[in-house]
């Protein structure tokens, strides 16, 4: 028997999650899953030095996590809040570690989506 309770569906066996049609739609219109990927992958989504991504601040780790094709930007979780600029200092010392290249925000300092210039 299935019950929903709250978002939870309560089935004999304990809770688990309700279905969500969202996933499924995201699973085709975001890339491969990225969040291992290496400075080389990284490198094919740089076009003339510029990169777009588009942040969530205040989580666990600093990682990407794929690549989102609607907005043509990686999805990057950094582990600093928005505040104070830290999450932007986070992403400059990332993305330059990441690259070993300096990094700098051209657009978006207050924003979530961000454009990144790369130079030697």
């Amino acid at each position: 028997m299935t019950q929903l309770i709250s978002g939870l569906y309560r089935q004999e066996g304990g809770m688990s999650p309700q279905p969500s049609s969202t996933n499924a739609r995201n699973a085709g219109i975001l890339g491969e899953i990225t969040a291992k990927m290496d400075s080389e992958e990284l490198k094919k989504y740089i076009k003339d030095n510029k990169l777009k991504i588009r942040v969530n601040a205040n989580t666990n780790k600093n990682e990407i996590i794929c690549y989102d094709k609607n907005r043509n930007a990686l999805k990057v979780n950094i582990k600093c809040p928005a505040q104070d600029n830290k999450a932007n200092i986070e992403i400059i010392k990332f993305f330059s570690k990441k690259l070993n290249k300096k990094v700098r925000i051209k657009s978006g300092l207050t924003s979530k989506e961000k454009l990144l210039v790369f130079g030697d």
